[in-house]
């Protein structure tokens, strides 16, 4: 069982909720979200702002920093949400510190002209009717977000009965293959092996799976390790050749069949082992990299669609809390 988050339990009785990692609930009409990012927490106040105007998070950031203390760390806008980064200490209840972030935050962003968010978090339509935990806590429309949980469901259902294993690993073979492309350059150019590199192999092979229509589910993350760690025979494979071809002068096709015939005896195999070590290393590193896209399945899909729509709420329903002084030092 997961250990309860004492900040989130202490905003319990000010109407906030909790699900999964991030506590939500409403402040001085504001949509307001917590959610742990490292050692601080981000508070999300959703807003619909212009990302191309940097003044006014200039702006948001001075006043906020002016009447806030150290814990403050700073804020950004992403569209649909001013966020600042914040911290808190133990000498202090959680709530305190949080109520007095927020009036600061509300206080400011009024002065600067943002408003709470007033349009569909989905469709961008006028009078949202509820609010839902959506990338963020947001007013959306009940029916936008149901739709959107249909429209995964009847996604994942065509899926699993139309999708084909053979199209997929096909798709993901090309896949692989491009993702190899920026190693392959490096080595060769450079003469140097980035290990980052190499967690664009299992990302491109699994988008050339799914766009390739193959079924999405266990298997699907199997087959792309399995194309993922083949990456590495190919990508030496194709360096071997190239080497033969520059000092013999041979044809690059002739040289990369010759490699491949060495390369699948015990022999070749057994010494190819040895000399990519590292790249296998790499390659592994790179698919923890890529795991949180790789497990994206038709039954992950349904259930984080699921989550999101049993945080929705009518917007009569979650009772709105008034802050109290906005000058209040945090």
């Amino acid at each position: 069982m997961a250990k309860e988050n004492p900040i989130y339990e202490s905003l319990a009785p000010l109407g906030f909720e909790t699900a999964g990692s991030a506590c939500f609930g409403i402040w001085s009409g504001y949509a307001v979200s917590l959610r742990q990012s490292q050692s601080n927490y981000l508070i999300e106040l959703a807003a619909r702002t212009d990302r191309k105007d940097k003044q006014l998070r200039k702006n948001v950031h001075k006043a906020v920093k002016q009447r806030c203390s150290k814990r403050y760390h700073g804020c950004y806008e992403n569209g649909k949400a001013m966020v600042f980064t914040v911290s808190f200490d133990r000498k202090t209840p959680f709530d305190e510190q949080v109520t007095a972030f927020l009036d600061v935050f509300v206080s400011v962003l009024r002065e600067n002209g943002v408003a709470p968010a007033e349009t569909c978090s989905v469709c961008g339509g006028a009078h949202p009717d509820s609010l839902c935990w959506l990338d963020g806590y947001q007013p959306v429309h009940a029916a936008c977000v149901r739709s959107l949980s249909e429209q995964t469901r009847e996604k994942a259902e065509h899926n699993q009965e139309n999708g084909s294993y053979l199209t997929g690993i096909l798709g993901g073979i090309v896949g692989m293959l491009a993702g190899l492309v920026p190693s392959l350059l490096t080595i060769l150019w450079m003469e140097r092996i980035y290990g980052v590199l190499f967690a664009l192999v299992p990302l491109a092979a699994m988008w050339g799976y799914r766009k390739c229509r193959g079924k999405q589910n266990t298997a699907a993350i199997v087959i792309v390790i399995v194309l993922s760690l083949l990456g590495v025979f190919v990508l030496e494979a194709v360096v071997v050749a190239i080497g033969v071809t520059r000092e013999y002068g041979m044809a690059f096709g002739t040289a990369f069949s010759l490699t491949m015939s060495y390369l699948v005896t015990g022999e070749g195999f057994v010494a190819m082992l040895g000399d990519c070590i590292m790249e296998f290393v790499f390659m592994a590193v790179g698919i923890l990299l890529a795991w949180g896209y790789l497990r994206q399945t038709n039954t992950t899909a349904i259930a984080a669609m699921d989550a999101v729509a049993g945080t929705l709420r009518p917007i009569g329903d979650a009772a709105p809390v008034e802050s109290g002084a906005a000058t209040e030092q945090t």
